[in-house]
């Protein structure tokens, strides 16, 4: 091979590993971290007599959220909930955080330890704070209501929550 061939071929070289990096830092999947209050339920929420699973206001939850179109997070908005360390579920909104409303799916586990998956049920008047959010955003705060939240049957909850990134 030529001189001319060899840094013709360092280059190609280079410029693919450059771009294989680049690739891999903007794949990075972008999520917050949080807690979310509770500030109204329905009366399905709160008529489990277990205290363990009863979900009322001021409760507060665990939760992450990952916003549609940021580095690999893709084309769904992801926030997920999780109550006393038992009940777990992740709701996958289609579009940006900002849609006010829609059809979510989701999946999780219920406070009796059965696996729930590919229910769906509606979200609405989900609003964030900012309301563009970007990979170096700070602070993000969201509001919104999930009907049959948990996997509790006509269970609607709104919340308030607030995140940061996670480390």
């Amino acid at each position: 091979m030529t001189r001319i061939g060899l840094v013709a071929a360092a280059a190609v070289a280079m410029a693919s590993t450059v771009a294989t990096q680049a690739q891999s830092q903007s794949a990075t999947t972008v999520v917050w971290q949080g807690e979310a209050t509770i500030l109204t339920v329905t009366p399905s929420c709160t008529s489990n007599k277990n205290e363990r699973q009863t979900i009322g206001v001021g409760t507060v939850l665990r939760t992450l959220l990952r916003p549609a179109g940021l580095g690999a997070n893709g084309t769904t908005t992801r926030m997920s909930f999780n109550h006393d360390g038992q009940a777990n579920a992740v709701y996958i909104m289609p579009g940006t955080p900002g849609e006010a409303s829609g059809t979510y799916a989701s999946f999780g586990a219920a406070h009796n330890g059965v696996l729930l998956a590919n229910r769906a049920a509606t979200y609405a008047r989900f609003s964030s704070i900012p309301a563009t959010i970007t990979a170096a955003t700070v602070f993000i705060e969201y509001r919104g209501a999930l009907a049959h939240f948990l996997a509790i049957n006509n269970c609607t909850v709104t919340f308030r929550a607030a995140y940061s990134p996670r480390p």
